[in-house]
């Protein structure tokens, strides 16, 4: 059934001591998508990153992060969200939604 299970903690490569926002995983739930700004020294707007996993039972070993090149502005990026059935990425920034789609 749907149910939440107990919280742990994903370990140092994704967990920063500062921001990680807006998590989203994959469909096949082999990447990790999020928006942090504690991968780059002395970064302080949030972008988009990507890890990824070789199991779905594997939640500690993680490979990243790796940069969502196309889904990163000068501003806030949150929100990444990918849908690889139509191809829709969507993400959130300060200043305005990006929309990219393919049919």
């Amino acid at each position: 059934g749907d149910y939440w299970s107990v919280p742990i903690n994903l370990g140092n490569i994704i967990n920063t001591n500062f921001s990680e926002r807006t998590p989203w995983l994959s469909a096949d739930g082999l990447t990790l998508y999020l928006s942090s700004n504690g991968y780059v020294k002395d970064k302080t707007d949030l972008d988009v990153y990507a890890f990824k996993r070789k199991t779905l039972n594997d939640w500690t070993n993680w490979q990243g992060p790796y940069v969502v090149e196309d889904a990163n502005t000068p501003y806030d990026d949150w929100g990444y969200k990918e849908n690889s059935k139509d191809y829709i990425k969507i993400t959130n920034s300060d200043c305005y939604l990006k929309i990219h789609y393919s049919f």
